[in-house]
């Protein structure tokens, strides 16, 4: 079964949990840019998949959906997907890895359990009316801005800004 089809599969079956991408889409802004992992398990076809956002220096890299098959849930499959995803993130030099995740998931314990920090929680759509965590890895320090110089002693032009 190709990448597309258990994708398509998986998002049927978990629709609760994921909702659904239309094909279409699917399709231009993921599998055709490869902003996904497959979780391919040793000997088998795909088993699951992490969709993500293209990765760029100094930017959060999102994950859009990650989901396993039932039967290969808890064997560090998604661990797995999740090291390949960080290893893209820090070739690109993207600062953090986002996502957001309903509260009423399991998901939640894995992403507590892999690093990652909760830092809100707000409300979602009205036809669930669940709350949704988000939830950030941090991958390298934010750079503070460069300061200006000011003080005594600095020419008077040393503090004005040319931007």
């Amino acid at each position: 079964m190709s990448i597309e089809a258990t994708i398509i599969t998986l998002m049927r079956q978990n629709s609760n949990a994921l909702g659904f991408i239309p094909h279409t889409q699917l399709k231009r802004r993921w599998i055709d840019r490869q902003l996904y992992v497959p979780i391919q398990p040793r000997g088998t076809g795909a088993r699951g998949y992490l969709l993500h956002g293209p990765p760029k220096p100094g930017r959060p890299l999102s994950i859009h959906q990650i989901c396993v098959d039932q039967d290969y849930r808890l064997n560090y499959h998604a661990s797995a997907a999740l090291n390949t995803l960080i290893q893209r993130a820090n070739q690109h030099q993207a600062s953090l890895i986002r996502l957001r995740c309903a509260s009423d998931l399991e998901a939640n314990l894995f992403w507590l359990s892999v690093g990652f920090r909760l830092v809100a929680t707000n409300r979602g759509g009205k036809a669930r009316g669940r709350q949704i965590n988000e939830y950030h890895l941090q991958l390298r320090e934010p750079q503070p801005p460069t300061p200006t110089p000011t003080g005594p002693g600095l020419p008077w032009w040393a503090g004005v800004r040319l931007d």
